[in-house]
């Protein structure tokens, strides 16, 4: 329902939710390489993942943290982490959801082992649905 009074949102400005996709997927749906796709997902699932867990809930996080309540941290670190990717106005609410979630997991886990997973199987889901519904 959330995602459905999304798209409204998204058509009520004109905003087509095509425009939304990352730069990356073109070469992953178009490419008849195996080598090409396996490196993508290895980007995708293992080194993304990795790096943006770190520096997200690892250094932002705790640096919000030492001046704001983590309801605060959590919330600006979703934001942070959506406007940094280059999905551009349409992926702005999901990746915000998505930062959500991975700034909760480190906050109440108090490691960054589990968001690191978590970011490791949402993208490692997003990258073979894709790979799955799209490639030749």
């Amino acid at each position: 329902g959330l995602m459905f009074l999304y798209q409204q949102v998204l058509t009520y400005f004109n905003v087509s939710s095509s425009s939304g996709s990352h730069p990356i997927i073109p070469i992953l749906i178009d490419s008849d390489d195996p080598t090409i796709k396996l490196r993508i997902l290895f980007l995708a699932v293992l080194i993304a993942p990795i790096t943006e867990e770190v520096f997200f809930r690892g250094f932002f996080h705790n640096y919000l943290r030492s001046f704001l309540n983590p309801f605060s941290a959590i919330i600006i670190n979703g934001i942070f982490f959506a406007a940094i990717h280059p999905q551009g106005p349409v992926g702005i609410f999901p990746l915000t959801i998505i930062g959500c979630i991975l700034a909760f997991a480190r906050e109440w886990r108090d490691n960054l082992y589990t968001p690191i997973l978590i970011h490791m199987c949402v993208n490692g889901v997003t990258t073979f649905a894709i790979l799955e519904l799209f490639s030749k």
